[in-house]
């Protein structure tokens, strides 16, 4: 089985999406002959070929440079059986079509079924209009890129989802995103699953022993992670600890102007760039609880998952793959719709009694291993690719 994959985007470029799409091509590497097309920088596991092409993301400069590289690749995804497209190069699904070949789509947002890739909390932010001057405004930054941007938001919602109704199989990151997916798309003649990404071995290593635990209790440090973007809820981050007496940390800060903005609001904040893994998970271990006030639906989110799985009480907006994972727990009464309600629940952890922080601690990491399981998802993937295949041979 010769299996292509085609991202314009790939580990260690790009965020959580990124790094997903390497974990699973290990997975995929182990079951087919992978090949991967991406732009230079790209690091694939060592038993994977790697061929680099100049692509790009989205907006108009992805749409025009990627569609003068279906020439050039029109061989190649002739020479495999089954092409993966993990990202937004869906210029290649029809090609790919006519070729007779499966494809799979894994999505990792919105892309393609909204205008900016983004599904807003807000209902009314939604529509094109409010979407367009929102993200333009408040993501891209000023008029000029509003303007400039109208085009290929209509792209994103229109041709991209016309594209993507080609594809045999759309894979979802979470059940929650895999439901707005069928809802957003419409009529569709494919398949939409759910498998969730895997696990990185580094966070499954892990253990916390109770000295880890002791040091977060008397420590008691409230971490937010992410960019300071208003999508990300940053701006309702540090209102919220802004309005508590707790020790702060921001990890994903990078900007002079927003690093200053935070230690004008929070003095004694601990601030931090984006970090190596490594250095990332040791801070997560450190931490005794994350705070992630989204403000847009997220498709599942590594950065909560690590982050409870590393010993944190998920202080986290009520949005969909929040209730999936926490819905049916006791960490559910930690989530929260107002930003006074997400006051409310930092100043119930810290009424916790050690005993009552440890059982909750340990009962997150179990929720979350329980859910995702590597090994099942390593399976649903194989079954996928042998029903592909079996399908290809039966034309």
């Amino acid at each position: 089985m010769k299996l292509l994959i085609i991202s314009e985007k790939y580990y260690p470029e790009g965020s959580g999406a990124e790094f997903a799409t390497y974990l699973i091509t290990k997975i995929l590497s182990k079951y087919a002959d992978v090949t991967l097309v991406s732009a230079p920088g790209a690091k694939p596991p060592e038993n994977v070929r790697l061929i680099t092409v100049p692509l790009y993301r989205e907006r108009m400069k992805g749409h025009i440079i990627n569609s003068m590289m279906i020439t050039r690749l029109k061989s190649l995804i002739e020479s495999h059986d089954i092409i993966y497209i993990p990202r937004t190069c869906y210029q290649f699904i029809p090609v790919a079509k006519k070729l007779n070949k499966k494809v799979i789509v894994h999505m990792h947002d919105y892309y393609g079924v909204t205008y900016n890739s983004i599904l807003w909390m807000d209902e009314k932010l939604n529509k094109f209009s409010k979407d367009h001057i929102f993200y333009g405004r408040w993501i891209m930054g000023g008029l000029q890129n509003t303007i400039l941007s109208v085009l290929p938001s209509l792209l994103n919602k229109f041709i991209d989802r016309s594209l993507l109704k080609y594809a045999d199989v759309i894979v979802c990151a979470s059940y929650f995103h895999a439901d707005i997916i069928k809802k957003l798309l419409g009529e569709y003649s494919g398949s939409i699953i759910t498998i969730y990404n895997p696990l990185p071995e580094d966070i499954l290593r892990v253990s916390l022993s109770f000295e880890d635990l002791r040091r977060k209790y008397e420590d008691k440090i409230f971490t937010y992670i992410g960019p300071p973007k208003v999508y990300k809820g940053f701006i309702h981050a540090l209102a919220i600890l802004r309005a508590l007496n707790v020790n702060a940390r921001f990890i994903g800060v990078s900007d002079s102007s927003t690093l200053n903005l935070i230690k004008r609001k929070i003095p004694n904040a601990e601030v931090y760039p984006r970090l190596p893994h490594f250095s990332y998970l040791n801070k997560l271990k450190e931490s005794y609880a994350v705070l992630l006030p989204f403000m847009c639906q997220e498709s599942m989110s590594y950065t909560m998952i690590e982050a409870v799985i590393l010993g944190n009480l998920p202080i986290v907006r009520r949005i969909g793959v929040s209730i999936e994972f926490f819905g049916d727990s006791e960490l559910q009464k930690f989530l929260f719709q107002s930003n006074s309600e997400a006051i409310m629940n930092v100043k119930r952890s810290l009424h916790l009694n050690e005993k009552e922080y440890y059982y909750l601690i340990i009962k997150g990491v179990k929720v979350l291993k329980e859910k995702i399981k590597n090994e099942e998802i390593e399976k649903r993937w194989k079954m996928l690719l042998d029903y592909l295949l079996k399908d290809l041979t039966t034309q």
